[in-house]
């Protein structure tokens, strides 16, 4: 069973993944065992690149995080390759590999005391190898070393005289060049501290050339380019900007913007069109037009209009989007977005359907470095999800055109600052960020508080039977392909690092299906029949319909054949909506009043109480 075939430039070389046995119902595919090989065109093997064995144990008492390696790390392995690929100039391939300890094959040569200072301790260098054909252990020449440990990035220039290399030390990353006619000389492109994040100078831009992508440089081979993505601490003020940076090899302080996206435009670079970077392709787009490509001359700033792309949804994409700061009661401040409807009139409160996905973190800095600062107010509107969604048949966006109010809340939980203990106060915590944001933007006229729906997929989806659980604000929910039971999942979920023995007290606070009893409102669910999720097997939403149909609770489930982790077949799409619009309808934008009582059952309940 071939996983991937990678055929050398020259065409006389093959790199053959197989999918090896045995195989498992534990672990996704990419945790089957795998042999890499690499092969002549008569199928006759050569070397062997790379040996996974099956992994369905994971690494760790406390870790639930399966390992997906693709060859033996280089501290585990002394003769292990890294990196290897294809040499760019079509002459066999390249890698990383480090220098074998000294004496590290003579198991009898062990002394009990280690001999060396540290100062005197024999250097194991890094170095960037060429494997020549044959393919064989003699057949294996240096290109460059050095003594500082090389970050797994190696590129050339075109005509292969030119290497660039990366190296990390106390979180500085430096990014250099190496003239392989003076291997002794470093030239600096930049020093760059990792956590400086508004500092990030950029990435080597590439060229495609027919053996493979070499990095860019200018004609005269004295300039190579930079392209980035300047980020503000204010993004709801100042935009995302794509730039690109023309520096001097020999001198990084001589460094020229030669391109940079407009305030009010989202505007990148998506391909070059000269070696002197004069005419350029990009995509432009802004918070209501749809993105297009245009042809750009730099030297004479002259921009062309290329396509003519249509946004399809206007009466949704048009919509009033509000971005709001909240505080919730534990001080922790959280985004939310608000998209209206079409007919929407200022002081009105229509009802509304919260779609979302809780994320776990540290602290309320951790938030705002992940979540908060890489928003984009100038990305068009399109239908979809969240800002890190494109998926747009799902998109509860489409409820704005029938009179909903679509709110995209963060939800980001913090425990007790420590991402072991996270989900200890995950219930609470959903509750305070919910009650929080229904509070606001009850009180701005945005949402009805009394007509308020909740859903989610996967993981959103266990959230939204939290929401239903332990608040009383949803009169109805849409939970899709999720969990309902944590003690089906005992070595962790998401980024739970603890096993159901080492937590047994927060994987029962934290399993719906136990408190399924208070659940409220009429909730909905949807489940793929082939769902491979190791999380979210189908069975979890039949026992939760099971318990809430035996609880005479308001639900509904339904199974759709041919479908994995998420629908994705028309037929199914078509269905779903066909199904979510009236339940939403029914117990939410028209709810059913209360019928009134007669004199017979009024005075049957004063007997009760009475009594």
């Amino acid at each position: 069973m071939y996983l991937s075939i990678n055929i050398s430039p020259d065409m006389n070389y093959l790199r053959i993944k197989t999918m090896q046995k045995p195989f498992s119902y534990i672990v996704p595919l990419a945790a089957f065992p795998s042999t890499e090989q690499l092969w002549d065109l008569n199928g006759n093997v050569l070397a062997e690149l790379v040996k996974k064995p099956l992994d369905e144990i994971e690494d760790g008492a406390k870790s639930n995080q399966i390992k997906y390696p693709n060859e033996p790390k280089p501290e585990k392995n002394e003769k292990a390759k890294r990196l290897l690929a294809w040499a760019p100039d079509s002459n066999g391939m390249i890698f990383l590999q480090r220098e074998s300890k000294p004496d590290s094959n003579d198991k009898n040569d062990k002394e009990p005391n280690d001999p060396f200072t540290e100062e005197e301790k024999p250097t194991r260098k890094d170095r960037v190898m060429r494997w020549l054909p044959p393919y064989d252990e003699n057949s294996v020449e240096l290109i460059y070393a050095q003594e500082n440990k090389l970050d797994n990035y190696v590129e050339f220039s075109e005509d292969f005289k030119t290497l660039f290399l990366k190296e990390t030390k106390s979180k500085t990353e430096h990014l250099f060049v190496v003239n392989l006619d003076q291997p002794d000389t470093k030239h600096t492109i930049y020093k760059y501290k990792t956590e400086k994040f508004y500092k990030n100078p950029g990435s080597l831009m590439t060229k495609n050339i027919p053996t493979g992508y070499v990095i860019r440089l200018s004609p005269d081979k004295k300039y190579t380019y930079l392209s980035g993505t300047q980020y503000f601490k204010n993004p709801d003020v100042n935009a995302p900007r794509p730039f690109v940076d023309k520096v001097l090899i020999c001198d990084s302080n001589d460094k020229e913007r030669i391109f940079e996206s407009e305030p009010d435009v989202f505007e990148r670079i998506t391909d070059v069109l000269d070696d002197n970077f004069e005419q350029v392709m990009t995509t432009q787009q802004t918070a209501t037009d749809v993105p297009n490509s245009y042809l750009r001359n730099l030297k004479i700033e002259k921009l062309q209009k290329m396509t003519d792309n249509i946004d399809y949804a206007p009466e949704i994409t048009k919509a009033a989007h509000k971005r709001i700061e909240i505080e919730n009661a534990d001080g922790y401040k959280l985004w939310v977005t608000v998209i209206l409807p079409v007919d929407y009139v200022e002081g009105t409160k229509p009802p509304a359907m919260f779609w979302f996905y809780p994320r776990d973190y540290t602290s309320q800095k951790e938030y705002n470095k992940r979540s908060v600062r890489r928003y984009n107010k100038n990305e068009f509107r399109g239908i979809k999800h969240s800002t890190s969604s494109v998926d747009s048949v799902r998109s509860m966006m489409a409820l704005t055109k029938l009179g909903y109010a679509y709110v995209r809340p963060d939800t980001p939980y913090f425990g007790v600052g420590k991402k072991e203990t996270a989900n200890n106060t995950y219930p609470p915590e959903l509750r305070n960020n919910l009650w929080a944001i229904i509070d606001t933007l009850d009180k701005m006229s945005l949402i009805d508080r009394d007509r308020l729906a909740i859903g989610g997929h996967s993981y959103g989806g266990f959230s939204t039977a939290h929401a239903m659980i332990h608040t009383p604000f949803f009169k109805a929910g849409i939970a899709g392909d999720s969990n309902f039971n944590r003690t089906l999942t005992p070595c962790g979920w998401q980024s739970e690092r603890r096993h159901l023995w080492d937590a047994r007290e927060t994987y029962v606070a934290v399993s719906p299906i136990i408190w399924a009893n208070r659940l409220h409102g009429a909730i909905l669910m949807y489940h793929g029949m082939l769902d491979k999720n190791t999380g979210c097997n189908p069975v979890n939403s039949e026992r939760m319909f099971h318990a809430l149909n035996a609880l005479g609770k308001k639900a509904a489930l339904y199974m759709y054949p041919y479908e994995h982790h998420g629908p994705t077949t028309e037929q199914t799409i078509l269905d779903m909506w066909a199904r979510w619009i009236p339940w939403l309808d029914t117990h939410v934008k028209n709810p059913e009043k209360p019928k009134d009582k007669t004199d017979d059952e009024d005075k049957q309940e004063t007997d009760i109480t009475t009594k």
